[in-house]
């Protein structure tokens, strides 16, 4: 899905076959070893080659693991046989990091600091704007690729159109088209704007998205806020025009799904709204893993782009979206603390794209260790002044896949995503429409 519904899914375990008892009874489980056997850094696939289910098993350990439980045909949502099936294989195309993001990581990244909490997990201090860790190492490499990803270039101001599918076993079909915006108030990295905003008070990062159609749930609006302290809980606020006011969530909503799509509120941003110091950070290596990072400019936006709900794989690109790249990826794998009891999730493996710190696949298992879900996003980088292109969270098209229970979630962007000045003007009132009493303008 998009940037807010975004998120964290599962999809591991390509160790499944020891102690399997018969191709009915194999299932993906999650292991360490696992994923430190994904292609190493200097392994390659020839540009032009296409991975199909008839040699996918040559090529998986350039997979994603959730995906590979895809070709495997082993639970009911499965990549087909069918030529429109092929991912192709490209040269990898760089994705420099925006000049002011690059240049506040060589002003401040040397001042930011782990700290070690009581329970167990960890904190950043002296974190002002760039990248924290732009050379992450031991101790706690792990943690500062986590702190990464948190910190990811993120602009002042992304705006666009969605729908949301959710598809059942039977194929049936929910839509829902929303209007999408997100801020970044604290830990700017914009010329000619503060580092942080006046009006943050705490506040870093806020989505908030509105929903259109269909009639029965017009109007209908979540706002989440994420705070610069890794420590506080997201607030999360949804607006009922059945009663014309909002609701403040419980923190224990952080495991309630997002408008009743398969991403749960800690799987906003593909991962992005969680806690990070609640969740013990596990390295797993650097690979080379195949992702979509260039989609087709035109192509992203046609239906005919992608396989339809009747399909066996729906939304999974055709060939004509765009080709697959081999990108240097560091894997990170995040178990809750005793502080998360209860937690919806046991493993949630990250998939981070090691040049712009974006993750592009999410594998999720439950606490039995099984692959639940699996989240994987399609990129491309977009406009965010007049010289520069960036990945930013919700430059994506994303499906999350309960192979679980036959289930999934999809959101595309159907109408040109943008970006700081190139957004609608009606939404630069950040200081309104990013906090809770924005909320009161609905439906007036």
């Amino acid at each position: 899905m998009r940037f807010w519904r975004s998120a964290a899914a599962a999809a591991a375990g390509v160790m499944l076959m020891a102690g399997l008892c018969g191709a009915a009874a194999a299932q993906f489980n999650y292991s360490d070893q696992a994923y430190r056997s994904l292609a190493g850094v200097n392994e390659s696939i020839p540009p032009g080659t296409k991975i199909t289910t008839q040699n996918w098993q040559q090529y998986r350990r350039f997979l994603p693991i959730g995906l590979q439980a895809l070709y495997s045909g082993q639970y009911f949502w499965k990549i087909g046989s069918e030529p429109d099936y092929a991912i192709t294989v490209a040269p990898a195309i760089p994705i420099p990091l925006p000049d002011q993001y690059r240049k506040d990581t060589e002003q401040y990244s040397g001042q930011v600091k782990l700290r070690k909490l009581e329970s167990g997990g960890y904190t950043i201090d002296g974190y002002t704007a760039g990248v924290p860790f732009p050379d992450p190492s031991d101790p706690e490499k792990g943690t500062k690729v986590g702190y990464n990803v948190r910190e990811r270039y993120h602009p002042f101001l992304i705006h666009y159109l969605t729908n949301s599918h959710t598809i059942d076993r039977f194929h049936s079909v929910s839509l829902t088209k929303g209007d999408i915006n997100t801020w970044r108030l604290s830990n700017l990295s914009e010329p000619d704007m503060p580092k942080t905003l006046p009006y943050a008070n705490g506040v870093q990062i806020v989505s908030r998205f509105f929903d259109f159609q269909p009639e029965q749930v017009k109007y209908t609006t979540q706002l989440a806020q994420v705070f610069s302290d890794p420590q506080r809980v997201q607030e999360i606020y949804v607006f009922l025009p059945s009663l014309r006011r909002s609701l403040r969530l419980s923190s224990a909503a952080r495991c309630s799904p997002i408008l009743g799509t398969d991403w749960v509120q800690d799987d906003n941003g593909l991962g992005f709204n969680l806690q990070w110091p609640n969740f013990r950070v596990q390295y797993l290596g650097e690979h080379k893993i195949l992702a979509m990072m260039h989609m087709d400019p035109v192509a992203r936006f046609r239906d005919d782009s992608y396989h339809l709900a009747a399909s066996s794989m729906p939304s999974w690109p055709k060939p004509v979206e765009g080709n697959w790249e081999l990108r240097d990826t560091e894997v990170i794998v995040l178990t809750p603390l005793s502080e998360l009891k209860g937690y919806c999730y046991q493993e949630k493996v990250f998939y981070v794209d090691k040049e712009t710190w974006q993750p592009f696949n999410v594998d999720i298992y439950d606490v039995q260790n099984h692959l639940w879900k699996t989240d994987y996003a399609l990129i491309a980088p977009i406009p965010i002044n007049d010289h520069e292109k960036a990945v930013v969270p919700g430059s994506f098209n994303e499906v999350m896949i309960d192979l679980q229970n036959a289930h999934m979630s999809t959101s595309e962007i159907y109408a040109e995503l943008t970006a700081n000045k190139f957004a609608p003007q009606k939404y630069w009132n950040a200081q309104t429409l990013a906090f809770p009493s924005g909320l009161a303008q609905i439906m007036q």
